[in-house]
């Protein structure tokens, strides 16, 4: 294990800016840099789909630092695990039946 993803996935509203969710993201990739390779994700600043793909593919771990809402996860980081679950869904399909899955 050498290569590790850290995602923050916090969502900024006026009464919650995430700098708690900021603080633990900076002292991860601080604490980590020195033993392991890491790539970042910072979702509210954006993010193309399939360079996220290829980051999850990379990663031998992935760190996903985000505030709990009710049990769930912000929006934005949701729609990136979907992306990346279909994509990977329809790679299998491909490669094991040689068809397009859509």
């Amino acid at each position: 294990m050498k290569n590790v993803l850290i995602i923050n996935g916090h969502e900024y509203y006026k009464k919650s800016k995430g700098e708690l969710n900021q603080t633990i993201f900076n002292e991860m990739q601080h604490l980590l840099t020195d033993q392991f390779d890491i790539k970042t994700t910072v979702v509210d600043k954006g993010y193309e789909v399939e360079e996220e793909i290829e980051k999850w593919l990379w990663a031998d771990v992935v760190i996903m630092q985000t505030p709990i809402y009710w049990f769930s996860i912000p929006e934005s980081l949701s729609n990136i695990l979907i992306a990346y679950i279909w994509i990977t869904f329809s790679l299998k399909v491909q490669i094991n039946t040689g068809e397009a899955a859509y």
